[in-house]
């Protein structure tokens, strides 16, 4: 059992760090032409290929059970939530804003969690999730001054996403696999974005090298990150591993200051440590967990 459980966090770690790594790589493409649709058009392109890919080189079944079609919907649903919602609200309220309100997540899987399996929540474990919280807050900068309702209501609903995409993707991960997994839920998604792009604007290619390669960066991250998170999920107790995840925005961060020449403030710097803390604290309170 704390083997399991830490190999999980280790991946969601993982997950977190190529998640965080898309951002600022996404910044160049847009720098070079490329607008938000085609980048979510593309990284989806791309977790379709790879996970077909690794499908016929490891010679693993296409075949998903009636069973477990449910759960690969669901986190379907949650992926395709979390993409749009967030593209769309990106429009009406700050960047920083938006992640703060979509990492509300955590606090719904520690309820859902524990309706689900009737268990109390342990002290140590919430105060985790409020400090990394609080954390995030400081770390992003976070400011209400362009609060437009519409935003956060979008925000609220790709954190449903994210709570859907991990709860549904830790049965079927189980269930079928993660890279069966990752092959169905693009082979939905896919078709639906591709609809989706003339609503945004149509597909917009780079103009420079800068953005070809930050799109092929963006491609690999991505097919890493879900293989990663659907691996967490699948072996790893959902609410640490929602913690864990909140290094995705320090990871975003400091790629940012090295690819963009971004700068933190003091303020930035003692959010992240605050998020630091509490990822110690769980991966702590995991290792402490008796086999």
């Amino acid at each position: 059992m704390q083997g399991t459980q830490t190999t999980g966090l280790i991946c969601a770690a993982l997950a977190a760090a190529c998640f965080g790594s898309i951002p600022p790589l996404a910044g160049v493409a847009y720098a070079n032409g490329v607008n938000p649709i085609t980048v979510i058009a593309f990284r989806a392109g791309m977790g379709l290929a790879g996970g077909l890919l690794l499908t016929v080189l490891l010679k693993r079944s296409f075949t998903v059970p009636k069973a477990a079609w449910p759960a690969v919907l669901g986190t379907t649903l949650g992926l395709f939530l979390i993409s749009f919602c967030y593209m769309y609200a990106i429009s009406l309220i700050p960047v920083s804003l938006a992640v703060l309100v979509l990492y509300t997540f955590p606090f719904m899987i520690l309820i859902s969690d524990s309706v689900i399996n009737r268990r109390r929540p342990g002290l140590p474990l919430i105060m985790a999730i409020v400090v990394a919280f609080s954390g995030l807050s400081l770390a992003l900068g976070t400011t209400l001054a362009e609060l437009d309702w519409r935003g956060v209501a979008l925000m609220l609903v790709a954190a449903i996403g994210a709570v859907l995409s991990m709860m549904f993707g830790a049965r079927a991960g189980r269930h079928i696999g993660i890279i069966r997994l990752t092959v169905w839920t693009h082979m939905i998604a896919v078709p639906a974005f591709l609809v989706a792009v003339p609503q945004f604007g149509g597909f917009a290619l780079p103009q420079a090298d800068p953005g070809w390669w930050s799109l092929a960066a963006i491609g690999v991250f991505y097919i890493a990150a879900v293989l990663a998170l659907f691996a967490a999920v699948s072996i790893a107790d959902p609410v640490p591993a929602a913690i864990i995840l909140h290094l995705e925005p320090l990871v975003t961060i400091a790629a940012a200051m090295f690819l963009l020449s971004e700068s933190l403030t003091g303020t930035q710097y003692l959010g992240a440590a605050l998020i630091i803390v509490a990822v110690l604290s769980v991966t702590r309170q995991t290792s402490a967990v008796k086999p």
